[in-house]
């Protein structure tokens, strides 16, 4: 399928050797495992003929696996319920993100449907120890523009909805015996009311949350024995603490704080107690909170350096599955022993990886403009003065983090830098950096960037005509944005999925989100307005697409809910009328993610290839199979590669 190793690394010296693509991003190995409660059984996904299998196994004897019948495909999340057996699984073959939710029974292979199958979205909600033969699910089944809540039955596979979404409500809070408590619910300002429903089955405004502190609330859970609140608040401070919400008086007990926000809670299995909060700045930290705790937590960071994750532990928590990784190794699966405070290790997410010489990620800060520090990653290739690629997260609510990142370790493989920057936006920095954000969509988000590349050319790790951009949904707006706004800033631009007109985005936003508009026009701007429609037009990348100069890639794939293919195909059309150098790669069976193990294969040949075209970066060849293997369609230019 590849050429030979010596042919691909000749006429390049000092340099390690090519890692393969499919070592990279072929489906893992084994992915989304997981560990039932009573502690017998691992299940995960691992590559089958048509998507994605579920296997299972005896906990302690791996070796004798099994497939689950014929349970394959375009699996999202496997999860055990408290029924011996049974697993939830969420399904989505379309790309359209309306998921469907199956009942799984591993002893037989049984598959059943629990949720519609076409045109409505499903999200598990919870299920509960007390209530094991039921799950909570969230659907749009009555009207797709809010979600309703559901119970449904696993035995007789029976839905009876239990909370018709009158209020708008973007989410409920239940107890263990799946009483609805709360929801939360925005208003026409972005700010967030915190509804609590009485003894009588009616809903009141139990507390307000203004639009400045919306943005990183978040409701964790329900102490049993309290009926507090536990939750992650900003108010009256720039960064979330964790506190306790009285239910009698909304009162707030503050449990915790720091200087960056808290992320993250750990409570024991029953949700009694607070185990352990987590903060990331420039690495994730675990802070014991219990010290009857501190002896799991210590051992579990000095074991796994803070990069470790719960994911999924026994009904008597005395076995924890721990996922790991590091900026060198990619996803590993550890169990816990609480009792013997043992790590077994299982299985290694890529072990091809280990043939193969990985670089190491550095955290660093870079000032912007106006003062704000932007906490960045760097994963240097083998030469000093590099080209560069600047990777641009999506969101743009969420963040870069340290850890294994398969986009870093591909594009230093080839020749270039990689450089992350969690821009003003980013979560987990205080919430005045969230909110710096509003109205600056193709404004100061893009300086920020601009401010990250400006640090890498005076830091001498690369040259001012050797900068890419690429990005994924927010980040493909970015790179739309910053190569119409600075022209001349980026050799070239890899789109994937993003929106190319604010003013059309706004208008097709998918129907699940309308409670969430509020905050998108917070942020973005009101299509409904004067002012709103002027600055939506002004950030727009496609109202200048005659300012672009070098060449750009677009990548879209037709069942986006999100973004629509139109997004793509506008700015497509606009900048070949134009006569700009652009080409388009459209995959017929995705949506929002390329998600596939065909499609991504192909997507990393042609964007490697195109890059190489322009930065003189190494690639590895397009194989004919490769190719035929996916439904790609390819439109516009094919750049000319002499690396």
């Amino acid at each position: 399928m590849y050429r030979s190793r010596r042919a691909l690394m000749s006429g390049i010296s000092q340099s390690p050797a090519l890692i393969p693509r499919d070592v990279l991003f072929s489906d893992p190995e084994r992915s989304s495992v997981s560990l039932n409660p009573e502690g017998t059984h691992l299940a995960w996904l691992t590559p089958g003929e048509t998507g994605m299998a579920l296997w299972t196994a005896p906990v302690w004897d791996t070796l004798r696996a099994v497939p689950v019948s014929d349970v394959t495909g375009n699996i999202r999340s496997c999860l055990w319920t408290f029924l011996p057996g049974l697993m939830v699984c969420m399904i989505d073959d379309t790309g359209d993100e309306n998921y469907v939710l199956y009942l799984v029974d591993t002893r037989n292979g049984s598959m059943t449907a629990l949720t519609p199958l076409h045109h409505v979205r499903a999200q598990l909600l919870r299920q509960s120890r007390t209530q094991p033969d039921e799950i909570l699910v969230l659907m749009n089944q009555r009207t797709p523009y809010c979600f309703d809540l559901y119970r449904i039955n696993l035995v007789s596979g029976e839905a009876v909805m239990i909370e018709e979404n009158q209020s708008g409500a973007i989410g409920y809070v239940t107890d263990e015996d799946f009483n609805v408590r709360y929801a939360l619910r925005y208003e026409v300002d972005a700010a967030l009311t915190l509804l609590q429903k009485d003894s009588h089955g009616h809903w009141k405004i139990f507390d307000s949350i203004s639009a400045l502190d919306a943005s990183w609330f978040y409701l964790v859970g329900i102490v049993p024995e309290s009926q507090k609140l536990i939750a992650l608040d900003s108010r009256t401070r720039d960064t979330t603490a964790l506190v306790l919400i009285d239910p009698t008086n909304a009162q707030r007990e503050v449990i915790a704080t720091a200087e960056t926000d808290i992320t993250g809670v750990l409570t024991d299995v029953s949700g009694s107690e607070i185990v352990a909060w987590v903060t990331e700045k420039n690495h994730r930290t675990y802070h014991t909170h219990s010290l009857a705790w501190a002896e799991d937590i210590g051992a579990l960071n000095d074991r796994f350096a803070g990069n470790w994750s719960l994911v999924s532990r026994t009904e008597k928590d005395d076995l924890w599955l721990i996922a790991h990784d590091s900026d060198t190794s990619a996803g590993q699966f550890f169990l816990w022993d609480r009792i013997k405070q043992q790590a077994c290790k299982l299985f290694d997410m890529l072990p091809r990886l280990a043939d193969y010489t990985l670089a190491s990620m550095e955290a660093i800060t870079v000032i912007s403009r106006d003062g704000f520090p932007l906490t960045s990653y760097l994963t240097r290739t083998y030469a000093d003065c590099a080209p560069l690629v600047l990777l641009v997260h999506g969101g743009p609510w969420a963040r870069d983090s340290f850890g294994f990142r398969p986009l870093h370790q591909w594009l230093s493989n080839r020749g270039y830098h990689c450089l992350s920057v969690n821009f003003r936006g980013s979560t987990g920095f205080g919430k005045a950096f969230i909110n710096a954000a509003d109205g600056e969509w193709g404004g100061r988000m893009d300086d920020d960037l601009s401010d990250a590349v400006r640090w890498a050319i005076s830091a001498g790790i690369t040259s001012p005509d050797k900068i890419a951009i690429m990005g994924a949904s927010y980040g493909g707006f970015a790179v739309l944005s910053g190569m119409t706004r600075f022209p001349q800033q980026y050799a070239c631009g890899i789109d994937i999925c993003g929106p190319s007109s604010l003013l059309t985005l706004m208008n097709a936003l998918p129907a699940w989100w309308s409670t969430v508009r509020a905050k998108f026009i917070r942020a973005i701007g009101d299509p409904d307005t004067e002012q709103g429609l002027a600055l939506l037009k002004a950030r727009s990348p496609l109202y200048r697409a005659e300012s672009l100069v070098n060449p750009l890639m677009i990548v879209q794939g037709a069942t986006d809910p999100r973004v629509s293919q139109s997004e793509s195909e506008q700015i497509f059309n606009a900048l070949q009328q134009a006569g700009k150098q652009v080409s388009y790669l459209l995959f017929p069976d995705e949506g929002h993610e390329i998600y596939q193990q065909s499609n991504r294969l192909v997507l990393f040949a042609q964007a490697e290839q195109f890059l190489a075209g322009v930065l003189k970066g190494r690639y590895q060849p397009l194989e004919a199979d490769e190719r035929d293997a996916s439904l790609m369609r390819f439109y516009g230019e094919t750049q000319q590669h002499d690396a």
